[in-house]
Formats: C-alpha cells, sequence, structure tokens
C-alpha cells in the first residue's frame, strides 16, 4: 500500500520547466485589410466579381452561399456568366427555369454578317431580354446593393465584360400549411 501511494504521489506531481528564460510572448495575427471595397463598383472581370463575392460572404466558411458559373451564347460568341444566390432564400425551381434556362440557350440580337460582335448595351439587352420570363430585374453597379440583395433572397447575375450586376428576384417564400392546433386546446366538460 505504501508502493502505491508513493507512486500516486510521484505521478502527480509537477515540475516546472528548469529554463525559466524561455518565455515568449505570441503577437497578435496580423489583420489583413479586405481587397474590395463593399461600396465601390462592379468590376468587367467576372473573375474579380466573383473572388469581391467570396470576400463579402466568407465563401468557404459559408455553406448556404452557392455560385453557379455557366456560359451565355451570343450570336455564337460565348460568354463566361455566374449566380450567386442563397440556397435557403432562393427558390430553385424558380431559378432553374427563369433565370439559367433561358440564359443558357443561344440568344440572337442580330444576323452574324451585321453584328459580329454585341456592343455592352446591346449585349446587356439581349440578355435582358431573354430573362423577360423573370417578374422583377434590377440593374445595379455598386456591391453594396447586390449585397442586401443577396441577404434579402435575391440572385446576382454577374457577366464577363458587363460591369452591372443583373439582380433576379427568386425568393422562396417559406409556407405552412393549416393545421390542427395542439398548444390551445380547450378541454370539454359532460
Amino acid at each position: 500500500m505504501f508502493l502505491v501511494i508513493f507512486l500516486m504521489k510521484n505521478f502527480f506531481k509537477f515540475t516546472p520547466p528548469e529554463d525559466n528564460n524561455n518565455f515568449k510572448i505570441e503577437e497578435p495575427e496580423l489583420q489583413i485589410a479586405p481587397k474590395h471595397d463593399k461600396t465601390g463598383n462592379i468590376d468587367s472581370s467576372l473573375s474579380n466579381n466573383l473572388e469581391a463575392m467570396k470576400e463579402f460572404f466568407h465563401f468557404p466558411l459559408s455553406n448556404d452561399f452557392k455560385i453557379r458559373t455557366f456560359d451565355i451564347t451570343v450570336n455564337s460568341e460565348k460568354y463566361n456568366a455566374a449566380i450567386c444566390f442563397y440556397d435557403g432564400l432562393v427558390d430553385s425551381n424558380s431559378l432553374n427555369n427563369a433565370v439559367l434556362k433561358p440564359l443558357m440557350k443561344e440568344i440572337c440580337t442580330t444576323p452574324k454578317s451585321v453584328l459580329k460582335k454585341p456592343s455592352s448595351d446591346t449585349f446587356k439587352n439581349a440578355i435582358l431580354g431573354a430573362m423577360l420570363i423573370q417578374s422583377q430585374l434590377n440593374i445595379v453597379s455598386e456591391y453594396s446593393k447586390v449585397i442586401d440583395a443577396v441577404n434579402h433572397g435575391e440572385c446576382a447575375l454577374f457577366v464577363d465584360t458587363l460591369n452591372i450586376a443583373i439582380l433576379c428576384d427568386a425568393k422562396k417564400i417559406p409556407a405552412r400549411s393549416v393545421g390542427k392546433s395542439e398548444n390551445e386546446m380547450t378541454i370539454k366538460g359532460p
């Protein structure tokens, strides 16, 4: 028994380190300034816009924020595009049927012989014309308006070479059926 007590006493015995001069104060991590300004204007480069959206919405950490990239074909020329939205706030059927399907079909603005490459206004109008199925469209040129719209359930369309974002209303309105009340039941007497 004496041996067990001796071993237990030595087992829980704390011995401080011998070198007390090795104490370091850790420096706090440096805060890295954001690359993009939330009040800034939208860039004409799709990659810069997507990088900004990932930064604003903390993309790797936020699992609900989605970015879907695809191609838009106007007069046989492909343009890269992306749509940004929150998964739970947007109705996926409305997004697929009213926004993505019309944009993924080829859009013809004028015959190929007349217009080789569309100007930005013609290109913007062709995209808006293809999205006429969607009830509400807004054109914005500032990141702050895009951030507010995406946070309120809209989706933002970015197209390469356009320095605007097209906001599409595809909100999912939560609804529940009318059911029997379980909290306010009354007990009837005899």
